[in-house]
């Protein structure tokens, strides 16, 4: 299983930034909904004329448990591949492609993303209850709050902190810059959004985390190189990297020399800077090529409508490019780009982008069945990562082995008695490997792989760590969920340089002090309540500690590493404690905040989330200079008044607060996103009109009728005054306020 840490960003703001402003009082007749949509000017009205070859169940006719898509007020959340509605105490999953050709349909983000954001998953959902019990297995897909999970003949979106019984504490958790890609489990600590101020990296999915579907590139199977990015395998499909996104990376090599100063100039945003040609050199005038046959065109165009209808994204987002195997189109999924063989499209046949993976693996997959490996093991090892992709078409047994021989990363946890599974032998070169939920009876074997640094080994009842000795290798241990009470056992491994130990009963961590070169770590889920032990473990770059007892974490402070702290769910934390100059992302959720004075010592900070709280003001944000992200909906904040100008914020969730209007929103000289819905605002008026916020989220309030009519460019009369600048957002469910909420 892939594994995301959670993302800090706008949270409560549910629609894509070019569809509608739904107005909420529409004076429609009884057939129409009570949610009037106003679209954008970027939007373009249009029916698909396209028919469906069988009905989606949730969308076209009630699941088996009796769900059906009715009204927008469903939506609880939206993801990177479909939208989360609220069933009978439980949340449904609809993939965006099974609205395609429905009443639906404008509901897919016609940019092939969902704005940057964290809807307040935690707070705002429930699990399924409808019977369902979560079983790894079941996962067709994941974000970074939780799962999507087949049931029957639907889906449900599982929050990760509800598997188990905690919160799925070691994944979602960070790990050295060393982390594999494919399936293999582990924590994995990504950033929440590309970094855009106080740091020196921009950060991409893909090269510096992984993308929504778990590729993170390692240097290895390219499989072609464009004018514009390389094109990697990634479980059988193909993901294209911008040449930019490689620069002041460890692959920057890979650019090729006429494309390096173009890739240079779109990394640092130098405008005006033509892509170089290579200089000419004397030679004989080359031969002409021969002009596009004009039936090659319409059959491109053709195809290339086609699909941009199936994946429900504008078909300028497609591009067309040459590799040596003919012209490809490459297309925006979620975080990253695919891209897909022209020849392949076929316009008689839908193009699923959840299809079967590993079709064209079937030669392979015989081979290793002629190995002796099992139908499970062979499927692991599809997700593993090697030096070079899988050998798809492989017969010869030999050279399989010569391939199985280089593979670094495979998962082989959830499986039963996986350590006993046949031909393990023939994979010795294994760096990390997942055992993990599911019992181990015997971890002796384990010790064939001789090259072993990082092992993850949740919930597998393992007690006993004395075979560690024997593995002098290792750098990263997951012991998570193992029902451990002592670490006195890892002072023995000054080595390791990630531990995560969540889901335990631990309230003693002081043998972690002898880990002087620990960089990450995640104790989640313990009752630990003193942290003095890593006062002097320099190197640490990302510690999660949350559900835990902890108040006073100064022995977090000043750590030059320490980039990403997790410390939600700490019922007496305080934050004042934190002297943490070079710190970017900090979450404390339902920890009792009650101020924003910490964050003078907190300047480096760009991603906040504060969620959950006793925070009454604003006031210390503007000592913030770096910050980008906030996020403290749920909490007691009257006003957006703050002392002074705070000129680094983009995006802004205030949602479930006590605002009764938006005056000193101007002293937020970037802000871009606001989401301040479920208030108590009663107008938008301003002032003084805001000239920078382009996304508004103000459904769930009581903004007045009149404010609400819409103009002649069907925008809401008030956000037109007095947000000029807004193209998207929500006005949903404005109602009079109660008498009682007035007084």
């Amino acid at each position: 299983m892939k594994h995301n840490q959670k993302l800090l960003g706008l949270a409560g703001i549910l629609l894509a930034c070019n569809l509608c402003l739904a107005a909420c009082q529409s004076q429609t007749s009884q057939q129409k909904s009570s949610q009037e949509k106003v679209k954008t000017k970027q939007e373009v009205k249009k029916k698909s004329k396209a028919t469906k070859k069988g009905q989606v169940p949730g969308v076209d006719k009630p699941t088996d448990d009796g769900f059906l898509f009715k009204s927008e007020s469903q939506i609880k959340a939206r993801t990177s591949e479909g939208l989360i509605l609220e069933h009978d105490g439980h949340t449904h999953f609809i993939f965006y492609s099974d609205l395609k050709n429905s009443k639906w349909a404008y509901l897919i983000p016609k940019d092939g993303q969902v704005p940057a954001g964290s809807p307040q998953l935690a707070n705002q959902m429930s699990t399924a209850d409808d019977g369902y019990v979560f079983n790894p297995r079941d996962i067709v897909s994941e974000d970074q709050y939780g799962y999507v999970v087949r049931h029957g003949d639907h889906f449900h979106y599982i929050l990760k902190q509800s598997v188990g019984n905690l919160a799925q504490a070691p994944t979602n958790r960070p790990t050295p810059s060393s982390n594999p890609t494919g399936h293999v489990y582990q924590p994995v600590l990504r950033p929440s959004v590309p970094q855009q101020q106080g740091t020196t990296k921009h950060q991409f999915a893909g090269i510096d985390y992984p993308t929504s579907d778990g590729f993170l590139f390692r240097g290895t199977g390219v499989i072609g190189k464009l004018a514009t990015g390389l094109l990697a395998d990634h479980n059988g499909h193909t993901h294209f990297i911008p040449y930019e996104q490689l620069i002041a990376s460890p692959w920057e090599s890979l650019i090729p020399a006429e494309h390096k100063k173009a890739a240079e100039d779109a990394y640092y945003g130098r405008q005006g800077q033509a892509q170089p040609s290579p200089e000419p050199s004397p030679a004989p005038a080359p031969t002409p090529e021969p002009s596009p046959n004009p039936s090659d065109e319409e059959e491109i165009a053709k195809k290339k409508a086609y699909l941009a209808q199936q994946l429900g994204i504008d078909e300028s987002l497609i591009q067309v490019s040459d590799t040596d195997k003919g012209k490809v189109f490459i297309y925006p999924h979620g975080d990253h780009s695919h891209s897909t063989l022209v020849s392949e499209i076929d316009t008689t046949k839908p193009f699923d982008p959840h299809g079967n993976p590993h079709a064209h693996d079937a030669v392979g997959m015989a081979t290793l069945k002629a190995l002796g490996f099992d139908d499970e093991i062979i499927e692991d090892i599809l997700h593993a990562t090697a030096d070079s992709p899988f050998p798809s078409g492989e017969t010869d047994t030999e050279k399989m082995k010569a391939w199985l021989a280089t593979v670094k990363y495979l998962n082989i946890g959830q499986r039963k008695d996986p350590l006993e599974r046949k031909g393990l032998e023939l994979m010795p070169n294994i760096e990390v490997l997942g055992i993990g939920f599911t019992p181990i009876k015997d971890i002796r074997p384990v010790l064939q792989f001789k090259h072993l640094k990082q092992l993850w080994m949740t919930k597998t009842g393992v007690t006993n760590y004395d075979f560690l000795k024997e593995i002098p290798t290792l750098e990263g241990l997951d012991i998570s969920q193992n029902g451990i009470t002592d670490l006195t056992f890892l002072k023995d491994y000054p080595n390791l340089k990630t531990v995560a130990a969540a889901g335990n009963d631990l309230t003693d961590i002081s043998p972690l002090a002898e880990l002087k070169n620990l960089e990450s770590l995640n104790l989640d889920y313990n009752n630990i309540s003193d942290i003095s032990a890593l006062t002097k473990l320099s190197k640490l770059k990302a510690v999660s500690l949350e559900h835990n007892q902890l108040q006073d974490v100064s022995a977090l402070s000043q750590k030059e590493d320490l980039t990403r702290l997790f410390l939600s769910n700490n019922p007496n934390l305080n934050l004042n404690t934190l002297k943490a100059s070079k710190l970017e992302e900090l979450t404390a959720d339902n920890s009792n905040v009650e101020s924003l004075n910490f964050l003078k010592d907190s300047p480096n900070l760009t991603t906040l989330s504060l969620n959950g709280n006793r925070l009454t003001s604003l006031a210390g944000v503007e000592a913030a200079k770096n910050l980008v992200t906030l996020s403290a909906g749920q909490n007691k904040i009257e006003s957006l008044e703050i002392p002074a100008a705070q000129s680094s914020l983009k995006n802004l969730n205030l949602g479930e607060n006590e605002l009764k209007n938006l005056e000193g929103i101007n002293q937020f000289r970037a802000l871009d996103n606001l989401a301040v819905n479920k208030n108590k605002i009663t107008t938008l008026a301003l002032q003084e009109p805001n000239k920078t916020v382009t996304y508004i989220n103000v459904s769930d309030n009581h903004i007045p009728k009149e404010e609400l009519e819409l103009n002649e460019n069907k925008i809401p009369k008030a956000l037109a005054q007095h947000f000029p600048d807004v193209q998207g957002g929500s006005i949903d469910n404005n109602k009079p306020a109660d008498p009682k909420e007035r007084k």
